[in-house]
């Protein structure tokens, strides 16, 4: 689990960044929502006590996804791997998010934020252990400096000027002068601690790391920026008129998406129609546990068939059909057998028997349909149970070293077949017992380039005393294709050519593969 702490100084009062928080989360969810496959749902909205942070407002969004993946993507994935759920908890100052995809049940995302009128100098705000206060890295984000990689000029403080409040545009010394001056009735910090846990084999790390730093991080940078330009959109209002607003965006909203899904469903029937309360999926959580961080429940199993069993339908949301998106990106192959001539296995069996006992029926046939009838026989035994053989081309990752690569080969091995056994077993049943897996393992040539990178980058420093934008593009992953200038690129290629070849003859030679004539995959980790 990868923990990190943003701190975004805003130039207002934390009221006001109340409403304009709020304000925000009602426009950016109604932009959202403009589309089939793109939307979200506001399940529940309703106050709650005793729970973090107190009292607060309780909110539970699915949000539609559908349109951003490839079609190509959607056409394997199951319903639910296109939803992400949102359980949000408001006690202002203190609010506390977390994210789920039910697809992947061993992903979450937490997010905890306090707001105070402060320049960010509280150093352990949320009470963390002193364990966790190891693990936790602090940023700094600038809302003036601190730009992100698509800069709109509509949401750019260093251009905004407020014409009801006449504040802006901010200079790039905004933040120094306000410390300056100790005006902390102007300055809201939003602490905002995020804890991501991405327990899969192999791609832990890399997609923790990902999640934060292009993610979260952008997302939380423009979203402040966003709240600092809005502002004379909100002025004015007040917490009353904001929940109006919110009961008002619920109804709208789950009313486009009933819209999004009535044009593009399957019929239904009378009892897909019927009304029933619509639960997240995790109301089964006790107020202790809600307040618990993820490091106290992160063993807790989250069992996709269960978590679908027990929720209710969202029954005025009909299921639409597999997406066809007739493009050149998408291939579809038709492979359509019309055999008429060949008997079922059935009427073999009773040839078979008619043969062995020399009865009448044999004198309809000549030489050549008897000869036909036993081969089609042999064929039918001698038939291969394995479809599909997958030859996994394993080479570890980039940061391997010749000492660790036995050791991470043997656990990735173990891994990749116990989660790919899972999702056969729980998403596509009719190819179980039809797959084979077997390994091709291909050493790493770019263990003298990681070296001497990462000597020479200047990421590798600690407390630095500015701000780094730019940290997340540094291509690591791209330096595999620098393994074509070693001079014994040639020579590992055709290893592993050989390898390959090597165990392949080798499944055919087994019990399991042989009379194998099925499809082979290639695919690398």
């Amino acid at each position: 689990m990868l923990i990190k702490e943003y701190r975004i100084p805003v130039p207002m009062s934390v009221d006001e960044y109340r409403i304009a928080q709020l304000y925000m989360i009602v426009k950016k969810s109604q932009e959202e929502t403009n589309a089939p496959g793109s939307g979200v749902e506001i399940i529940k909205n309703e106050p709650y006590t005793n729970g973090p942070g107190g009292n607060g407002q309780y909110t539970f969004k699915i949000y539609h996804i559908e349109r951003h993946l490839p079609a190509w993507f959607k056409a394997i994935l199951p319903a639910n791997a296109m939803k992400i759920e949102e359980e949000a908890w408001n006690a202002y100052p203190y609010t506390k998010t977390r994210y789920r995809c039910p697809f992947i049940e061993r992903f979450i995302l937490e997010v905890e934020t306090c707001y105070q009128a402060d320049f960010g100098t509280q150093n352990n705000i949320f009470n963390l252990k002193s364990q966790e206060l190891e693990q936790r890295t602090v940023e700094f984000l600038d809302i003036v400096h601190s730009q992100p990689l698509a800069d709109i000029a509509a949401e750019n403080p260093a251009l905004f000027h407020s014409e009801k409040t006449g504040r802006g545009p901010l200079t790039s010394d905004w933040f120094e002068q306000m410390k300056k001056n100790a005006r902390k009735e102007s300055i809201m910090c939003a602490y905002k601690l995020c804890r991501v846990e991405f327990r899969y084999w192999g791609m832990q790390s890399r997609c923790e790391r990902f999640i934060h730093e292009i993610a979260l991080r952008k997302t939380i940078l423009r979203a402040h920026r966003q709240a600092w330009c809005w502002q004379d959109e909100y002025q004015g209002l007040t917490l009353m008129d904001i929940r109006r607003l919110e009961d008002e965006t619920q109804y709208e909203l789950n009313k486009r998406m009933a819209n999004f899904q009535n044009h593009n469903c399957l019929p239904i029937t009378n009892s897909n129609m019927e009304n029933e309360n619509i639960k997240p999926t995790t109301t089964s959580l006790s107020v202790n546990e809600i307040n618990q961080p993820l490091s106290d429940i992160r063993n807790r199993k989250h069992s996709i068939d269960n978590m679908n069993a027990n929720r209710p339908r969202i029954n005025s949301f009909p299921i639409p059909p597999l997406p066809r998106d007739e493009t050149t990106d998408d291939e579809y192959y038709d492979a359509e057998s019309h055999i008429d001539v060949i008997p079922n296995s059935r009427s073999l069996r009773s040839l078979k028997h008619s043969i062995d006992n020399n009865e009448p029926i044999l004198s309809n046939f000549d030489d050549d349909e008897r000869t036909y009838v036993n081969s089609s026989l042999d064929d039918n035994n001698n038939k291969c149970s394995i479809d599909f053989l997958i030859l996994i081309f394993y080479g570890g990752n980039v940061f391997s070293t010749e000492e660790s690569f036995d050791s991470a080969k043997q656990t990735d091995f173990l891994s990749f077949r116990t989660t790919f056994d899972s999702v056969i077993h729980n998403h596509y049943p009719r190819l179980q017992g039809k797959t084979a897996i077997r390994f091709v393992e291909c050493r790493s040539i770019c263990i003298e380039t990681i070296n001497l990178l990462s000597n020479l980058s200047p990421y590798r420093i600690t407390n630095l005393s500015y701000d780094i934008t730019h940290s997340e593009t540094l291509p690591i992953n791209a330096i595999p294709l620098f393994a074509i200038s070693n001079t014994n690129y040639q020579t590992i290629l055709n290893n592993a050519i050989e390898s390959a070849n090597k165990v392949y003859q080798e499944f055919l030679s087994s019990k399991e593969g042989k009379y194998f004539s099925g499809q082979v995959n290639y695919n690398n980790m």
